[in-house]
């Protein structure tokens, strides 16, 4: 395989069976940050994107746990009403 790299891009939350979360977090663990990053132009010149990749100062990753009596609980209550 080349050395083509994919940019993954996740939104929200979400419930897995921990062992998939955990599998998730180990391949997730040596991951780079991807930033675009608008440039407004100064003087007259051009506005532009320039794109960074560097090692993550934090991580915005999270794990914690959830019981089998809260997921029933979630889940019964379905999709939230958008007001």
């Amino acid at each position: 395989m080349d050395n083509t790299k994919a940019l993954l891009q996740f939104k929200g939350d979400f419930v897995l069976p921990i062992d998939r979360a955990v599998e998730i977090m180990k391949l997730l663990h040596d991951a780079e940050t991807y930033e675009r990053k608008w440039n407004s132009g100064r003087d007259g010149g051009s506005s532009f994107y320039t794109h960074h990749i560097y090692s993550p100062k934090e991580s915005s990753l999270s794990f914690s746990l959830m019981t089998n009596g809260s997921y029933a609980m979630f889940k019964a209550a379905g999709n939230p009403n958008e007001d």
